[in-house]
């Protein structure tokens, strides 16, 4: 009876160390990066790769409707059936230039948000530029 105490204990403090996504989003970014590359096709990119991975975490992907933002939540479970968060990349399309921030969450995660974060940069690099804004009114060209 002692043992089984002591491990609901354990298990119990182990999950009070876990950060809610709610938590994870307040805290300022880990890392914070600039690329030249539309936000969608970097988001499906970076979502692409992590997937690749052999991790005991899940990518999970939301978009906005208008698709200026783009959060990709990597997740796995606890023994509790707690869905602990590892990290989360938040995709802002700016101006010609789509900005990334990383916010890392349970302290297992941070291995695999160091791999991910690189694979931020080869998708920009593969990703078409983003569309110039077009010097001339529209219907108006340059002769």
């Amino acid at each position: 009876m002692r043992r089984h105490l002591s491990i609901l204990c354990l298990a119990l403090f182990i999950s009070g160390c876990v950060a809610s996504l709610a938590e994870v989003r307040q805290r300022p970014p880990d890392q914070v990066g600039n690329f030249a590359a539309p936000a969608p096709a970097l988001a499906y990119c970076v979502l692409r790769a992590i997937e690749a991975i052999d991790s005991p975490y899940a990518v999970h992907f939301s978009g906005a409707p208008n698709e200026q933002e783009f959060f990709l939540t990597v997740t796995r479970q606890s023994l509790l059936a707690q869905r602990i968060v590892g990290f989360e990349l938040y995709f802002v399309a700016r101006t010609q230039l789509t900005q990334v921030e990383l916010r890392e969450g349970h302290r297992d995660g941070h291995a695999l948000a160091q791999q991910a974060w690189p694979l931020i940069g080869r998708c920009a690099q593969q990703a078409p530029p983003p569309a110039a804004s077009a010097p001339f009114p529209p219907g108006v060209s340059p002769k």
